[in-house]
């Protein structure tokens, strides 16, 4: 006499083959989504890298600074406009203008924060790195300027961001 149905062995094998698809299966999503969430950071971190670059070029480019001053802490540079030759069209020459104060563009690294002119610019979820910096070099009437920026993302994953600059510094002409 045969009956029809399953043995313990044979359900006891589906299952455990039921449950190993599922742990797999489990498995594939737990990594897809972490890489989603790395996707989305670096695509996060790219875009505010473009942006700031981006400001940072404008605000520099817009003041066309002459000089530069550094401040009070080490992680500080403050560029300044003194002077610029600008049209006289009453009488058609080009004069000297002189700043009094000079006009300027302050960049600052404070306190875990990315301060350009007095304001905090934001970063998102990302957080700023103690070991950020702004360094400078001053040679042969030449200033070079490196603003590192060391991110940190949500999974401590950090991602560097860098804008250099290079000037001619130049004094008042006389008049």
């Amino acid at each position: 006499m045969t009956k029809k149905g399953l043995t313990i062995v044979e359900l006891l094998g589906a299952i455990v083959i039921f449950g190993l698809l599922s742990s797999l299966v489990a498995i594939m999503i737990s990594f897809i989504m972490s890489s989603s969430n790395r996707i989305s950071e670096q695509s996060n971190v790219t875009n505010i890298s473009t942006n700031l670059t981006a400001f940072l070029e404008q605000k520099y480019l817009a003041l066309s600074p002459t000089n530069f001053e550094t401040c009070n802490s080490s992680d500080c540079i403050m560029f300044e406009l003194e002077y610029a030759y600008v049209v006289n069209e009453a009488n058609n020459s080009i004069e000297l203008f002189t700043y009094t104060p000079p006009q300027t563009l302050r960049i600052e690294l404070l306190d875990g924060l990315l301060m350009i002119d007095g304001m905090n610019y934001d970063l998102k979820d990302f957080t700023l790195d103690r070991s950020s910096s702004i360094t400078y070099q001053y040679q042969s009437q030449t200033l070079s300027v490196w603003l590192e920026l060391i991110l940190v993302g949500q999974h401590d994953q950090t991602y560097t961001i860098t804008w250099q600059k290079q000037m001619l510094v130049t004094s008042i002409p006389s008049s």
